[in-house]
């Protein structure tokens, strides 16, 4: 049987937790530049760092932020937990990176 990379095991645990978020803006209003979307990331980042996940992929456009987060900690022992339905990490990755970022 081939592995499923996305599977992650231990000795008394399986999963395969990922979480696509999505941030609107308020009546979707076009209010993310460039920059602001690069520091949201920077942030992000630093985030996950802290609470021990991966920001597999961040990417936004002028009225909203996606964002592909893989979480290695929020399970218990001996049972197997899968997230963000029939989609793998690279169908959720390549939807989220190519999105429409601004330019300015």
């Amino acid at each position: 049987m081939e592995q499923n990379p996305d599977i992650r095991k231990g000795r008394h645990w399986v999963h395969e937790l990922s979480v696509h978020i999505v941030f609107v803006t308020k009546y979707r209003g076009n209010v993310f530049t460039q920059p602001m979307l690069t520091r949201c990331e920077e942030i992000m980042n630093n985030v996950c760092a802290d609470f021990g996940c991966e920001l597999m992929q961040f990417n936004g456009a002028d009225d909203h932020v996606r964002q592909h987060l893989w979480d290695g900690h929020l399970w218990s022992r001996s049972y197997y937990a899968g997230s963000t339905g029939a989609a793998n990490h690279a169908t959720v990755s390549r939807y989220i990176q190519n999105q429409d970022r601004p330019t300015h």
